[in-house]
Order: structure tokens, then sequence, then C-alpha cells
């Protein structure tokens, strides 16, 4: 059986009767990377983390706040955020990070479709927050952008370059759903290399990359180079195995130089990588 890693699902992945942890060594699931949306998703996400444990399914939980749900985060969630993940720290559950966490233009229009600079801000703030204190406690942390590639390189790079000056950074950096060109994703590694202790990039594929319109997706699948892919479900709604398998069969169609068995490895490897290495 090939073992898949699913870098990026959410909770929904779990609702549905018979769908979960206690399953997936079954489907060939060996680790899955839960992430938050929401606060009210954390105390369930921790919940999960710990029964995992007994089920033979590792669950890397991840907590923080998406950009598109801010507003419902009621003050002194900072605080509260770096309490649940000394919690599951304490509670030495596998592959603890910050997630999901990021910037998204769509999201900050108002109703007649203009720019709304109010929760841009919100998105800033919320963003600089969390990603630094990914670096603080020296978590992954899984990132989200739409239409802010420029911006988020600015914000994260300004960030290293401050966290480095008290000897702190993030373990690494997943760009889940990754759909940017193939230029972005070098420019990521070139930013990386140029200064010893800047955080190693990961570049998280989705289920968009079976669509055959996504082109600049699927000519970036085909150069990001095997030891920084990762493959996701991102998955709302259930059916995660069938639809991750699918996923790395197209890579590996794409690529060419690697089987679906190969393609799948090195993902499981770079998974590891990113919270153990």
């Amino acid at each position: 059986m090939i073992k898949l890693t699913d870098a990026h699902t959410h909770l929904e992945a779990f609702s549905d009767a018979g769908k979960g942890p206690e399953t997936g060594a079954e489907i060939g699931l060996s680790a899955v990377v839960l992430n938050a949306a929401r606060e009210a998703d954390w105390n369930e996400i921790l919940a999960l983390a710990e029964h995992a444990r007994s089920a033979g399914v590792f669950i890397f939980p991840q907590f923080g706040l998406h950009p598109w749900y801010l507003e419902e985060a009621a003050e002194g969630w900072p605080a509260r955020l770096e309490a649940v993940l000394e919690t599951a720290r304490e509670k030495n559950l596998p592959g603890v990070g910050v997630g999901e966490i990021g910037l998204d233009r769509l999201k900050a229009v108002d109703a007649a479709g203009s720019a709304d600079e109010a929760s841009w801000r919100r998105q800033m703030d919320a963003f600089r927050v969390q990603f630094r204190l990914a670096g603080r406690m020296k978590m992954p942390v899984s990132v989200h952008g739409v239409r802010c590639w420029d911006v988020l390189f600015q914000e994260i790079s300004a960030a290293i370059s401050a966290l480095r000056d008290v000897d702190a950074c993030p373990r690494a950096v997943i760009f889940h759903a990754f759909s940017g060109p193939a230029e972005l994703s070098r420019q990521w590694l070139t930013w990386e290399a140029g200064e010893r202790g800047r955080p190693p990039c990961y570049f998280s594929f989705s289920p968009s990359i079976l669509d055959p319109a996504r082109k600049k997706m699927r000519e970036t699948a085909k150069t990001v180079p095997l030891d920084r892919l990762l493959v996701e479900t991102d998955m709302h709604v259930g059916g995660e195995a069938e639809m991750l398998f699918s996923v790395v069969q197209e890579i590996s169609r794409l690529r060419g130089d690697e089987t679906p068995e190969t393609l799948a490895a090195a993902c499981e490897r770079n998974l590891r990588h990113v919270f153990f290495a």
C-alpha cells in the first residue's frame, strides 16, 4: 500500500460517519496535517490529535486564524492561541504548528466590490501576530495567499529579519494550495538560500491541479524540487484518501520522472522534515 500524507486539511474531513483517523490506516493515510480556520476549531483539533495517537494515524494539529474568519475572533485571541499551542506541545502531540494563516485580497472587498481597507489591515495585523508567534515558538507555519504574493514576500522577509535578531524562526513555511507561477516558487527558494537561518519553504498542491484549465499551477508542479513538494486535499467535505491519491497520480504524470510511489514517498519524507528534522 502506498503511504499517503495530507499536508493540509480541515475538520470537515472528519465530520462524516465512518471518516476520521480510525480509517486512515486502511485507506493509506499515514499522516494528516489538520488546520484550524476559526478559534472554535482549536479544542476539537486538540482532542482529535490526542485520540488519533491510539488509532494508528498521526494527526499533526495546527492552530490559527484563517483570514476569512478574523471577524469571529474575540478580543484577546493571540494569548489564547499561544496557550493552545503550549498545551499541544505539553501533551507531546506530534507535528504541532501554526495554521492556517494568511492574506486574501478577495476577502478584503466590501459589498460593492471596492477595496475594504479595514479588512485588509485586520488581515495584516493577524498575519503578523501569528507568523511571529510561529517564529518565537519555532514551529512550522501554513500560509494561505490569494492575489497578494508580493505583500506576503515583503511581510515574511521582514518578519524573518526581525525574528532572527532574537534567535527565533519558524521551523518551515508551507505554502498551502500553491497556485503561483514557477518563477514565484523559484523566488522563494532563492530567498531561502540567500542567507543562513531562513526557514525552508515547501509548496503544497491541492486537487485544483486536476483541472486542465489550471495551466500555471500545473506547470509549477513540474518544476518544484522533489524535496520541497507536498500534496494536500484541503478537504472541507471528506473523501480524503482517494482524492489525495488522484493528486499524486496527476503530479507524477505531469512531471514524468517519478512514479506515484516515488512521489508519495518523497512527500511523506518532506512532511516529516517540516515537523521533525
